[in-house]
């Protein structure tokens, strides 16, 4: 990936992610956007979010290529959990893709 060029991507059954490189990684940033008006889980959406943001700071503990993960909530309805995850600039788009979605599962599982 060349540097200066960002890549977002949206799809149905892929989170929305933003890539870019940075030097000698290629920088991954993960969105997981909860619009808290149809939210059909046990936990408020405001709760599963702080569970994710946690998840992030476990991962980053057992020495996970990711950061600290962000929350932005401006109103009730529409709450995002930013974070990234960080690879080699060597990876390859197959990689890249399979790394981007465990990480969102990862995260959502713990």
């Amino acid at each position: 990936m060349p540097e200066g060029a960002t890549v977002r991507v949206f799809d149905d059954y892929f989170p929305e992610t933003a890539n870019w490189r940075e030097g000698d990684q290629i920088v991954a940033e993960i969105a997981e956007h909860i619009y808290t008006k149809y939210w059909e889980h046990k936990w408020h959406g405001a709760v599963y979010a702080g569970a994710m943001i946690r998840a992030t700071k476990r991962f980053i503990a057992e020495g996970h290529p990711s950061t600290e993960g962000s929350i932005e909530n401006d109103d009730d309805l529409h709450i995002f959990i930013r974070w990234q995850l960080r690879l080699p600039a060597t990876t390859n788009g197959n990689v890249l893709v399979d790394a981007i979605d465990a990480a969102l599962n990862s995260v959502g599982a713990r």
